[in-house]
C-alpha cells in the first residue's frame, strides 16, 4: 500500500460526513471488513463511525493510505 500523509482531523471529519451520506450502514460495515478495519466506535451515526474507524486506522498505520483506499471503495 502506498504511503500517504495522514489527513488532518478537520479534513477527516469532512470526509467522514460526506461518505456517511453516500452509503448505508451495512455497506459501511462491509467496506470496513473488506479493508480489515474494525468498528469499535460504539456510534450509530454513520459519519461518526467512519471518522472513528479511519482516525484509529491512521493512528495505527502512521499514514493516510487506508483512508484513501476507503474513499476509493466507497
Amino acid at each position: 500500500m502506498t504511503t500517504i500523509v495522514s489527513f488532518k482531523s478537520d479534513l477527516l471529519e469532512e470526509i467522514a460526513k460526506e461518505l456517511g451520506e453516500r452509503v448505508s450502514g451495512s455497506e459501511l460495515s462491509r467496506v470496513f471488513t473488506d479493508l480489515g478495519l474494525s468498528d469499535d466506535s460504539g456510534e450509530s451515526t454513520k459519519w461518526k463511525r467512519v471518522f472513528h474507524v479511519l482516525a484509529h486506522a491512521q493512528c495505527r498505520d502512521g499514514n493516510g493510505a487506508r483512508v484513501a483506499v476507503f474513499i476509493e471503495r466507497v
